[in-house]
């Protein structure tokens, strides 16, 4: 013996596993990361369009909410017209139609004066915008109004989908509904029946035509000329 110490020789499996990771675990470790990435991946996709989704069907239902409320309250106040020298009354709708309507109401949100507003309503064909316009009354006498004041115009909702359902749909006091002309145009003697208006309004989402659309519906009475209307 020479003093020195024997030399241990370490087994073959410890050997191999300190020669790091081999080509086969890689791969599996790659392919299980792939998978993982993918689902994550597709989760904060799908969330993604969700939030995306809620957050235009609820500008839709805002823009739908206000439209209709507007218009609904215009409607409820139509009113006849005294006419000069005359004991017959002008009947509150001079335009009755399937996207289109102009009446005379009570209503009045410019000023503090108590008088009639002329208001219009009309879909745009091109940017499907529903327009409001509003024409103030000039008093003729103290009982009589001409519609020749000021105009304004204004957006209540865009766009406006395009649906099988007209936005207005007209029903006499019995509430049967008085159907429109081949133009979509109720006639003078139809005008002065209108005892109801059934409003249905659909905004478009971000893509027309799929689950975005929000489509709103209200009927309403007109009290003040038929008093005993009936909901269709």
């Amino acid at each position: 013996m020479n003093g020195r110490p024997p030399i241990r020789v370490a087994p073959a499996s410890r050997v191999r596993a300190d020669d790091g990771v081999s080509l086969a675990e890689l791969i599996v470790a790659i392919m299980i990361l792939g998978v993982v990435l993918t689902v994550v991946t597709g989760t904060f996709s799908s969330l993604a369009r969700a939030t995306s989704q809620a957050r235009t069907i609820d500008q839709a239902t805002r823009e739908a909410t206000n439209g209709l409320d507007s218009m609904s309250r215009v409607v409820r106040a139509a009113a006849n017209n005294p006419v000069p020298n005359s004991t017959t009354l002008a009947p509150s709708f001079s335009v009755a139609g399937t996207d289109s309507m102009t009446l005379i109401s009570a209503v009045n949100l410019s000023g503090s004066v108590n008088k009639p507003q002329q208001t219009s309503y009309r879909v745009d064909a091109t940017t499907r915008r529903l327009v409001e316009t509003t024409t103030q009354s000039v008093s003729v006498s103290s009982t009589f109004w001409e519609f020749s004041g000021a105009t304004s115009s204004r957006t209540l909702a865009t766009p406006v989908a395009v649906i099988p359902t007209p936005l207005f749909r007209y029903y006499d006091v019995a509430g049967q509904q008085l159907l429109p002309q081949a133009n979509g145009l109720l006639t003078d003697d139809q005008e002065k029946s209108v005892a109801s208006v059934s409003i249905t309004l659909s905004v478009a989402g971000a893509s027309p035509g799929t689950d975005d659309d929000v489509t709103l519906s209200s009927v309403v009475l007109l009290t003040n000329l038929f008093p005993s209307a009936v909901t269709p």
